[in-house]
């Protein structure tokens, strides 16, 4: 008898469960609409679709659809450039895109304007420069080259293993006619004197040798000094 009270009663705690669980349920289902008929009455009826970045993207990356999602937020809390379109995601992050917040067309680099990522510790410069000079226009942002200045008195090494930051191919313009290097400020003053007074050319290294002109310069430099040496001690054994 005992027994049969005992599982009549937990039927009925079980009963008592169900109908708790359904009436929280409810309760709950009944907030969440009452939170997003809130949401509407304040923000407006309008639903828009934008694109919302997933990560931080730091200025200089290119913006991609691998770093965004879509999401649906009200219409009075989407500012007016919002990005519609995925057009811009071939353009350059001109400022800081954080995590979480819509992507917006002041958002990328203007059309005709190139960002610059200088390294730290070194400095921009642009050069004149002709595509024969720069490998029949093989030399592109990313790039890294020697640049050697040759004028009446000879060539010489510049500066080696430099980084190409930009070209004017990199524009509307398909013909190379500036090159932007990376450059030691140490340097500075040295390249735009030989610019104004030599012709520059800029060669390509594969990535075997990258950083050997530095040395083979040197070697030669050292060459030059030990037959000097060797001259002057001629001349000066002779009767």
């Amino acid at each position: 008898m005992a027994g049969r009270r005992n599982a009549l009663f937990g039927v009925a705690c079980g009963a008592l469960c169900a109908v708790c669980l359904a009436a929280y349920g409810g309760s709950v289902k009944s907030e969440i609409e009452q939170q997003q008929s809130q949401i509407l009455e304040r923000f407006g009826s309008d639903q828009v679709e934008v694109y919302v970045a997933t990560r931080d993207v730091a200025v200089g990356e290119y913006m991609s659809l691998a770093l965004c999602e879509k999401q649906i937020w009200p219409g009075a809390l989407v500012p007016d450039d919002a990005v519609d379109d995925t057009q811009v995601f071939e353009s350059v992050v001109a400022c800081p895109i954080f995590k979480g917040q819509i992507v917006l067309d002041d958002h990328f680099v203007s059309s005709g304007t190139v960002a610059i990522q200088v390294p730290e510790g070194l400095c921009a410069l642009s050069v004149s420069a002709k595509a024969v000079n720069a490998v029949g226009g093989g030399v592109v942002k990313g790039s890294y080259v020697d640049v050697y200045a040759t004028s009446s008195l000879g060539t010489d090494l510049l500066v080696a293993d430099v980084l190409v930051l930009a070209t004017s191919a990199d524009e509307e313009s398909s013909e190379i006619n500036w090159i932007t290097l990376a450059l030691d400020p140490t340097r500075i003053e040295e390249v735009i004197g030989a610019s104004q007074t030599s012709t520059l050319y800029f060669s390509l290294p594969s990535e075997d040798v990258r950083g050997t002109a530095h040395t083979i310069a040197q070697l030669r430099v050292a060459e030059n000094e030990e037959d000097t040496t060797a001259d002057a001690l001629s001349e000066g054994g002779r009767p």
